[in-house]
């Protein structure tokens, strides 16, 4: 399960990237550069339409660069880069936070897009992308702002 692990592991963590970009697209159009929106869209859906594209990309990106960066890997490299993951106490918390943020976010997503021109998928995946983003700004402010970046069993 060791390529399975790693893949997975760096595909997520490049979706909070591309589903910024992706969402910041509309925004910097509309409000820095003050081009009249030609779509009859509201706001909201143009940001999920932007974040599902960034993050669709962003998930394809991190996945070629990761095969690209594993290839010529025996098991052992994939299995010892996979243990690293999985033996980091911060990223197994900081993956928890963002794997449930992303599942509100796509959620909301499909409901905001429902019964509209987009396709529900569309509003999930720009949802969840954005749900990744909030979950590791969440878990930022948790384990550094609340906690001072300690577990309790690390405190002394």
């Amino acid at each position: 399960m060791s390529r399975a692990i790693l893949i997975t592991h760096v595909v997520h963590r490049g979706l909070p990237i591309g589903a910024t970009i992706g969402a910041l697209v509309p925004i910097i159009k509309t409000s820095v550069l003050k081009r009249p929106s030609l779509s009859a869209t509201p706001y909201i859906i143009r940001i999920l339409k932007g974040s599902a594209t960034g993050t669709l990309t962003a998930g394809a990106i991190c996945f070629g660069v990761t095969l690209a960066r594993m290839n010529g890997q025996d098991d052992y490299g994939w299995r010892d880069r996979s243990w690293r993951l999985l033996e980091n106490k911060y990223q197994c918390e900081l993956d928890d936070f963002s794997v449930a943020s992303a599942a509100v976010g796509g959620v909301f997503g499909a409901r905001v897009v429902r019964g509209g021109a987009e396709p529900v998928w569309r509003g999930a995946v720009g949802g969840a992308g954005l749900g990744t983003l909030a979950g590791v700004v969440i878990y930022m402010g948790w384990r550094h702002g609340v906690n001072g970046g300690k577990f309790k069993e690390d405190a002394v």
